[in-house]
C-alpha cells in the first residue's frame, strides 16, 4: 500500500513541476539554447555572443506549414548550426506542443497563436 501512495505523490510531483516549467515558458523565463521568449511582443529571438541573430514571429505561425517554414529558414541561415536549429524546434514545441496544435497525425491545422501563448497553464 505504500509504495502505491509514493506513487500517487511522485505522479503528484511530476504535474507540479510540469506546471512550474509551463508558467516559466509562457512567461518568457525558459531559453531554449540562444533562443528566448520574448513574449510582449510575441518573438522567439536568437542570440549569439551578445548578438541579435535573428527573430520568428510568432504571430504569424498561424499554421504548421508556416512554422516549418520559420523552421526552414533558420536552417538556412550559414551560422545555424544543428543545436540552434534543434533548440528553435524545443522552443516551438513547448511554446506551441506542436503534435496537439499544428501537426499531429501528420495533418495539417491552422490555429490562432495568441490564444495559445496567452493560454492558461495547466492545472
Amino acid at each position: 500500500m505504500s509504495d502505491e501512495s509514493e506513487n500517487w505523490r511522485t505522479m503528484g510531483d511530476a504535474l507540479d513541476e510540469a506546471r512550474e516549467r509551463e508558467i516559466a515558458v509562457l512567461a518568457g523565463e525558459v531559453p531554449w539554447g540562444p533562443w528566448r521568449y520574448d513574449k510582449p511582443r510575441a518573438v522567439l529571438i536568437w542570440e549569439q555572443e551578445g548578438r541579435h541573430r535573428y527573430e520568428v514571429d510568432l504571430e504569424r505561425c498561424t499554421d504548421s506549414a508556416t512554422l516549418l517554414d520559420w523552421i526552414a529558414q533558420v536552417a538556412e541561415k550559414s551560422d545555424a548550426s544543428p543545436e540552434v536549429v534543434g533548440n528553435l524546434v524545443i522552443g516551438l514545441n513547448e511554446l506551441f506542443s506542436l503534435q496537439s496544435v499544428a501537426c499531429g497525425s501528420g495533418v495539417n491545422r491552422q490555429f490562432n497563436p495568441l490564444d495559445i501563448l496567452n493560454r492558461k497553464p495547466i492545472e
